[in-house]
């Protein structure tokens, strides 16, 4: 409505609008919806999950077929009243007829494909092991701990157990959203010397000032509020998925955990991520390439932003006294970061949560840090 309100004569809307490349797609928009359904749905039953590039060839194929459905089916038929109309209409009826042969005899090749692709799929146990990971078990985020947009609000967090304190051991809270809970288990694995506490819940990351789901935001309050200020934890660990808009609220955000605990504050920096999931990655690679050829292609499917991400945050950081930043990216990536655990697990097993054994990976890597924080001992 507003596009058609300022595209008056004279305007730059008008020149816009007027421009030959938003005229054309606007000719054959049309033939692009009616084709762009068939061609995408085909390719994702054959390809699991097109990559990037193959998005852009399957868009460019859609454009290409609904210029040729334009040019000979939709012009000659409203060209009733030119001259040749007749010769036109058997031309063009021809011609539709022989692409639609084409185009069935295309989609039962992908068909056929797709359905050779899920019996190889059945056959090779590597694919089966990849898409088995749709359905990986989460039981060690150990969800009584773990808020969660299914598990409720607030009320159903279970304080006695999540953070209950040691009188023997040292007590570490972790604490931020599902980017903390993947690490809990990994962590009392590696250090049964340390009691690790857990606040964590999905809708909001406990950075301050706090926003987000009120599941979320209810148990980062109590936190900051009522548990801290009556406890004096000898750490704390901040993990958490961020974006940009949410660098500025570290600094508040360390400083007031930091005056809470003895050791200090260390926060693990965004894990690398997959997009599409990992195991959707190498099940699709692993149909054409060997396993080691997979793994090296996935690196094209990281995150890019991920990495930037964890620069800003470093930066951020920079310079408080008592708070530690570990960098997943330095310490996996080098260059190339990770796709199996040190055990042959996936080390993540969607976009970027790890599985057991990655998150035992990670724990196993801030060993030094903890050391640091003699929240750990050397011997340990």
């Amino acid at each position: 409505m507003l596009v058609i309100l300022f595209a008056t004569e004279g305007t730059w809307v008008a020149r816009l609008l007027a421009w030959r490349g938003f005229v054309a797609i606007g000719l054959i928009s049309y033939s692009a919806y009616l084709w762009h359904q068939p061609i995408l749905s085909l390719a994702r039953i054959r390809l699991i999950e097109p990559s990037q590039m193959q998005m852009v060839a399957l868009i460019a194929l859609t454009f290409g077929l609904a210029w040729v459905s334009w040019r000979f089916v939709e012009q000659p038929f409203r060209a009733r009243n030119a001259t040749g109309y007749k010769l036109a209409r058997s031309w063009t009826f021809g011609a539709t007829g022989f692409a639609m042969a084409g185009f069935v005899v295309w989609s039962s090749y992908w068909l056929l494909g797709s359905g050779i692709a899920a019996q190889s799929i059945k056959a090779n146990p590597g694919i089966a092991t990849y898409m088995a990971y749709e359905d990986y078990n989460r039981a060690f985020f150990n969800a009584d701990c773990f808020l969660s947009k299914s598990r409720g609000d607030f009320a159903r967090f279970d304080k006695e157990q999540c953070l209950k304190l040691a009188t023997d051991r040292p007590n570490v809270l972790v604490m931020g959203n599902s980017y903390a809970a993947h690490l809990v288990t990994g962590l009392r694995t590696r250090f049964p010397g340390v009691n690790f506490l857990q606040a964590v819940a999905s809708g909001c990351t406990g950075l301050l000032p706090l926003h987000g789901e009120q599941r979320c935001t209810d148990l980062f309050n109590y936190i900051y509020d009522e548990f801290l200020p009556r406890q004096q934890l000898d750490a704390i660990i901040l993990s958490s998925l961020v974006q940009l808009e949410d660098i500025p609220s570290y600094p508040a955000t360390v400083e007031a955990l930091a005056e809470r605990t003895r050791q200090g504050v260390l926060v693990v920096g965004p894990t690398f991520e997959f997009q599409p999931a990992l195991y959707l990655v190498m099940a699709n690679a692993l149909r054409f390439s060997v396993a080691r050829d997979a793994a090296q292609s996935a690196q094209a499917y990281l995150a890019p932003d991920r990495a930037k991400m964890d620069l800003l945050v470093a930066k951020a950081l920079d310079g408080f006294a008592g708070v530690h930043y570990a960098s997943v990216f330095k310490r996996f990536c080098r260059p190339d970061c990770p796709v199996f655990s040190t055990v042959g697990e996936l080390f993540t097993f969607d976009t970027g949560h790890y599985t057991r054994s990655g998150a035992l990976d990670v724990a196993e890597s801030l060993r030094g840090d903890l050391t640091l924080m003699r929240i750990v001992s050397p011997q340990d």
